[in-house]
């Protein structure tokens, strides 16, 4: 995984987060806008070794979002 997609991801999710205001409980957008900001510090540090952990945790949080979503 490279930055690119990584960086791809990252965007996915904060237009999910945008869109998911109001649907889900305000703890875990929270939570969810703290990971995507972690995560583009991180991108920003350019640690290689990183990015496929940066990409599992981003893929996660879309999951918790979508079930998050689906189950309100």
């Amino acid at each position: 995984m490279d930055i690119t997609q990584v960086t791809q991801k990252i965007k996915i999710l904060n237009k999910m987060i945008g869109e998911s205001s109001g649907k889900c409980p305000d703890e875990s957008l929270t939570r969810l806008i703290l990971l995507s900001a972690m995560s583009e510090m991180k991108l920003r540090t350019h640690i290689s070794g990183d990015m496929t952990e940066i990409a599992k945790k981003i893929d996660d949080a879309m999951t918790e979002l979508k079930t998050l979503i689906s189950n309100k």
